[in-house]
């Protein structure tokens, strides 16, 4: 989980994290858009998750999303380090109501009154659901 505190108080840094990637290039490798360019660079106008998530405009634009709707966490899923995710019960961290079994027909063929429903307090609510059911259709060849 990534997290964030604001505070005034004076804090010691950290020591930085030691590089435990050594010669491994799975990430690299797995990559299908080419967004990891070299060992700890990212490019993130290539990265599929970027354009899925955060780019503004028409998704037809971009060339590949290797099947992704929303977020890609090919280099995540890939890492060694990854490999034995710890699971949580934590409510919160299930998966919501109507996600299970959902295909992009399926998505698409939703009321708008029903995306919003399905959807609201999600990050992809945030990011639109014009542009989500958009990109469905690009993924569809619509």
């Amino acid at each position: 989980m990534l997290g964030l505190v604001l505070t005034t108080a004076e804090l010691e840094p950290d020591s930085p994290v030691e590089n435990l990637c050594g010669s491994c290039t799975k990430c690299i490798d797995a990559c299908p858009a080419g967004a990891l360019v070299e060992p700890g660079v990212l490019d993130a106008s290539r990265c599929i998750s970027f354009h899925t998530t955060e780019r503004k405009g028409d998704p037809a634009g971009v060339s590949d999303l290797a099947g992704r709707l929303f977020g890609c966490d090919i280099c995540q899923d890939v890492c060694p380090y990854n490999a034995a995710p710890k699971s949580t019960y934590e409510p919160r961290f299930q998966p919501r109501p109507g996600f299970e079994g959902l295909d992009l027909a399926g998505l698409i063929a939703l009321s708008p009154e029903e995306r919003e429903e399905m959807l609201n307090g999600t990050v992809m609510a945030d990011y639109g659901l014009d542009r989500l059911v958009a990109t469905a259709k690009v993924l569809l060849g619509k």
